[in-house]
């Protein structure tokens, strides 16, 4: 049977039921239903129709009789020269007539040729030669732009949640003039002297998880006949979506319902331009003054926009007798490049050339990513949020959330320059 003829079959059944729906009384979202099911039935004959007209001009204007059991198609040769699909209008009709071939023995024309191709002879089944080749219009794969690495993935402080909210006691450590433990002092004494007290001042660090969720409607008559297969096709793109979210919230994130990203962190240093810097500019000094704000430097990496690139690759140090470059250019493989002997990374989610955090010194490890539920994307469909539409939901979602666990920066024991894992440079106006 082809395809015409059992749509048409399907609609007359679709009528029946119908109108047994009206003299039944059924609810109203049920006849909907039915009247939708009716309605499907007609656009896909018309599309039918109208895929067997365009394979008759195709064919030279060979007669094709939209109501027999096969159309009679006696000029497949040109179809197969001007049409990359063979006339078919969707993969699902040529399935169904690779599916035909195999279980009833008919063999369409266009088969035929598909069955032929590579070999030197016309065979009804060719399962031994390879069986039938795909039509060449019909990939299987979607071309898509991978989703840019993430520099901070293996370097944040994972901190696993049993709850949607996670308090952490830390050490308020962050003025060394005295004492490097939050207030506890050693000192020496004489045999009969007895030391001084100390305590320990601690403070709270507090995480609390929130909602990534992503949202997407698909008919099923998409779901049915795609090409690929469009579920795999939702999780992949929402995959991209969400690692592209997260790393955009660590760097620029405000703490409002989302993490709080280092941009807007209380213990971010921000470095200022030197005195008559041109706008849109990044020198040596610049680098060399974030450099010296950097808390564990061997710890940190850069990250910055691609924007900054031919101001980095300029920029030197001016000594005595020559300058020294400050980045030094890797291979993009296995050798990373580097900006005064640290990796650095260019990300699209640093700010632009010029504003504040388009180019970031960051110790990761004291960041804190709070992860629910295990940290991995859970997801969920449903036909019935929106039935009626015949549509299918599908619904992505996981919990989490991060912020830099440091309330300030780090007062030296000999230096009122303050320290921090997070350092950026100013606007430059």
């Amino acid at each position: 049977m082809n395809n015409l003829k059992r749509l048409k079959q399907d609609l007359v059944a679709a009528k029946k039921a119908l109108k047994a729906g009206a003299d039944e009384g059924v609810t109203d979202e049920e006849f909907d239903a039915l009247e939708a099911k009716v309605e499907e039935l007609n656009a896909s004959i018309a599309k039918e129709e109208d895929r067997l007209r365009r394979v008759e001009a195709l064919s030279g204007g060979d007669e094709v009789d939209t109501q027999s059991e096969e159309p009679k198609i006696t000029k497949i040769e040109d179809a197969w020269q001007k049409d990359p699909s063979l006339g078919y209008s969707r993969p699902g009709v040529f399935l169904e007539d690779v599916m035909q071939a195999e279980m009833q023995g008919k063999v369409s024309p266009q088969l035929k040729f598909l069955a032929a191709a590579g070999s030197d002879e016309h065979s009804t089944l060719s399962n031994t030669y390879g069986g039938f080749l795909i039509p060449e219009a019909f990939r299987p794969e979607v071309l898509s732009v991978p989703v840019e690495a993430d520099p901070t993935a293996g370097r944040v402080m994972q901190i696993p949640m049993a709850s949607d909210v996670v308090n952490i006691p830390a050490r308020t450590d962050k003025n060394h003039t005295s004492s490097v433990s939050g207030g506890l002092t050693v000192g020496r004494t004489t045999e009969t002297q007895a030391p001084s007290s100390s305590r320990m001042a601690l403070e709270n660090v507090k995480l609390e998880a929130t909602a990534l969720m992503g949202l997407s409607y698909a008919s099923e008559q998409l779901l049915e006949r795609s090409a690929v297969s469009f579920i795999a096709l939702l999780e992949r793109g929402f995959s991209d979506e969400f690692a592209s979210k997260m790393l955009d919230e660590k760097i620029n994130g405000t703490g409002a319902g989302s993490p709080v990203g280092i941009l807007n962190a209380a213990a971010t240093i921000s470095v200022a331009k030197e005195g008559g810097q041109a706008a849109d500019t990044i020198n040596g000094t610049n680098l060399v003054n974030m450099r010296q704000r950097a808390w564990r430097y061997g710890n940190s990496i850069w990250i910055a926009n691609h924007d900054t690139y031919p101001q980095l690759n300029s920029a030197h140090i001016s000594l005595t007798n020559d300058d020294v470059p400050v980045f030094v250019p890797g291979n993009g493989v296995d050798v990373p490049d580097t900006l005064l002997g640290r990796p650095i990374f260019f990300s699209e989610y640093a700010s632009t050339l010029g504003d504040l955090g388009d180019i970031m010194l960051c110790d990761w490890s004291q960041y804190l990513w709070g992860t629910l539920g295990g940290g991995s994307i859970q997801s969920a469909e449903s036909m019935h949020v929106r039935f009626v539409n015949h549509e299918r939901t599908f619904k992505f979602y996981t919990y989490n959330t991060g912020a830099p666990w440091w309330k300030s920066a780090l007062t030296p024991k000999n230096s009122s320059t303050t320290l921090s894992p997070f350092v950026v440079l100013a606007e430059r106006a």
